[in-house]
């Protein structure tokens, strides 16, 4: 939760391509598979200020176990006219907890879900 927490404080300053950096010591898959998601999540997100305005903060919305193997945490990330949804899904094999992975859209509605 703390990593995800500091992302979370880098996209809702603006700055996702550097809150992606520090995810991938966590990305439990190829660094070229990590590249490429950050190259499209950098990319879209390019798309996503001039719709939504600029970032403006973010908050924790909620936290959900499966046992003690697979957590879900999301967030919202403010922007001046909308907000960006962020999920984060982690798994635990052993002992570490691994970041199998992380999406993020505008659908406010299925944060009521």
């Amino acid at each position: 939760k703390t990593k995800c927490e500091e992302f979370m404080k880098l996209a809702g300053a603006g700055r996702v391509d550097e809150a992606l950096k520090r995810l991938e010591p966590f990305w439990p898959f190829s660094s070229a598979e990590f590249a490429q998601v950050q190259l499209q999540t950098t990319k879209q997100m390019g798309l996503v200020e001039p719709r939504f305005g600029k970032a403006v903060g973010y908050e924790f919305v909620r936290e959900e176990t499966i046992n003690d193997t697979v957590l879900r945490l999301t967030y919202i990330q403010k922007c001046e006219r909308h907000v960006i949804r962020w999920v984060f899904i982690f798994y635990k094999p052993g002992e570490k907890w691994l970041l199998n992975s992380f999406s993020w859209d505008d659908k406010i509605a299925q944060l009521f879900d």
